[in-house]
């Protein structure tokens, strides 16, 4: 489990690893809407508090990474199309893709 929790949360950084340090530059040079960036922070921001309060029970860890990594597909396929495109090229960018 720890293996994918930490791919996930490679995953999960590399969607705003600027946004973290205050700057969208990354992504937005990749081409991102603001909206876009903003929804993935607040992904992220919802598995560091949501994790937390779970990483204790092993079966309750499992759940939220399997009900986060759903919610987290869904709105990224319902990005726009432009946003998906730089979002996929900044995963490849980083070897997560």
């Amino acid at each position: 489990m720890l293996d994918a929790l930490q791919n996930f949360r490679d995953f999960l950084n590399v969607n705003i690893f600027h946004y973290r340090r205050g700057s969208t530059c990354g992504a937005k040079a990749a081409g991102m809407t603001q909206e876009s960036i903003d929804g993935l922070a607040a992904l992220r921001q919802i598995f560091a508090i949501g994790y937390a309060m779970v990483q204790s029970n092993k079966e309750a860890a499992d759940k939220f990474i399997a009900d986060y990594k759903t919610d987290s597909e869904n709105y990224i396929k319902n990005m726009p199309e432009n946003d998906q495109t730089a979002y996929n090229n900044l995963l490849k960018k980083h070897g997560i893709a």
